[in-house]
């Protein structure tokens, strides 16, 4: 604990940590990954998240557990002003178009 200090259960070091330990031995299993992930402890939801969404961009959509996918019907809503429901495909191929852009500017 004096070599490396300790950190709150929301820290970016602990928790990029296991997010690391969930994606290597999770071995992309998508429900493997998520379940190390609230088994570690700490940020669970937050970590959950993380791996779901690193492997979820690795792995595409159709490679993703039915379970997992199907309840959502393609929507989000959110709090955020203008966003309040959206298609989750539609701010996928957004991400896409920005990273394109992003690249291109390089």
């Amino acid at each position: 604990m004096s070599r490396y200090g300790s950190y709150s259960w929301v820290h970016t070091i602990s928790n990029a940590a296991i997010v690391l330990l969930e994606l290597l031995c999770g071995k992309s299993n998508f429900e493997r990954s998520i379940g190390i992930s609230v088994m570690s402890g700490l940020d669970t939801d937050c970590n959950g998240a993380t791996c779901g969404s690193i492997l979820g961009a690795m792995l595409g959509v159709n490679s993703l557990p039915p379970k997992w996918v199907s309840p959502f019907d393609d929507r989000l809503k959110t709090a955020v002003f203008g966003f309040y429901e959206c298609h989750i495909s539609e701010l996928a191929k957004r991400t896409i178009l920005v990273g394109k852009t992003l690249m291109s500017q390089k």
